[in-house]
């Protein structure tokens, strides 16, 4: 996952992205990346604050649907796509 996002920053499809995985309720794994797009353009930490408003529930239904059209169910457990698409943290 590190060199997609890596690739995607560098093509400068993104300027950073901060990722935060749960699993049982605990942190399981959280790293940022890239730098922001400000005229300091400080390091992206863990701790910077993205101001999204609302379009983090428009790119998570999208995402949501397309593994949906892609496995046929809803009711899957969302671990096995992110198995299939890829080796993890």
């Amino acid at each position: 996952m590190d060199s997609v996002i890596q690739a995607a920053i560098e093509n400068k499809e993104l300027p950073a992205l901060s990722f935060w995985l749960e699993r049982h309720g605990r942190v399981a794994w959280r790293k940022a990346y890239g730098r922001a797009r400000s005229p300091t353009a400080r390091a992206n930490d863990a701790d910077t604050i993205f101001d999204l408003a609302s379009l983090d529930q428009i790119v998570a239904t999208h995402q949501h649907h397309d593994l949906v059209d892609k496995a046929g169910s809803a009711a899957d457990p969302v671990i096995q796509f992110i198995r299939s698409e890829s080796s993890g943290p």
